[in-house]
């Protein structure tokens, strides 16, 4: 849960979780596990949603923060989470044309 805690108050980033997840078959049993955290395990667990998401987009950091969010508030873990991944996205949108 220490990785997950990590990444989701700001401590790491994305790119060095899923490296962490390689290396870690403990992190791997625990996003591995069968939980409801809607849209985020519609199509599967939180392990294959992290796998799927690109590790370089802003949009993906702030979507897989979220879902770790989640995941601890429900495992009842204490975490204060991070806004700089929220405020990068919105940033980069306030800048892109639609």
């Amino acid at each position: 849960m220490e990785l997950i805690k990590d990444l989701v108050e700001g401590r790491l980033k994305l790119p060095a979780f899923r490296e962490a997840l390689d290396r870690d078959g403990n992190l791997r049993v625990l996003l591995g596990q069968d939980v409801q955290l809607p849209p985020y395990t519609r199509h599967g667990t939180l392990l294959d949603y992290v796998l799927a998401q690109d590790g370089a987009s802003a949009g993906a950091a702030v979507n897989v923060v979220d879902a770790m969010e989640k995941f601890l508030t429900l495992n009842g873990v204490d975490h204060r989470t991070d806004e700089a991944a929220r405020e990068e996205y919105r940033f980069i949108l306030s800048v892109c044309p639609a």
